[in-house]
């Protein structure tokens, strides 16, 4: 049997300024743990902020690479850019 790894972003918080997911693929990400999404910082407009500001991310399994990799995103999206 098959298994992915599972990334959940589950947002907490929304940004009148759009946050830019393009850094968070599965090709970068699929080694990343719960501490590496705590000390990621994502662009939004000209500056970086904390991703644990606006979504709590859940990691659960593990991949080889990045088609083992399974992304959720949940909550209000209109102001992330992916």
């Amino acid at each position: 049997m098959f298994n992915l790894k599972t990334i959940t972003f589950d947002q907490i918080k929304t940004s009148s300024i759009a946050l830019e997911f393009d850094e968070l693929i599965p090709d970068e990400i699929y080694s990343w743990t719960e501490a590496d999404f705590a000390k990621y910082q994502v662009p939004i407009g000209n500056s970086r902020f904390p991703l644990s500001d606006f979504f709590k991310v859940t990691v659960e399994g593990d991949a080889a690479g990045p088609n083992e990799v399974e992304m959720i995103l949940n909550g209000d999206l209109n102001r992330v850019k992916y």
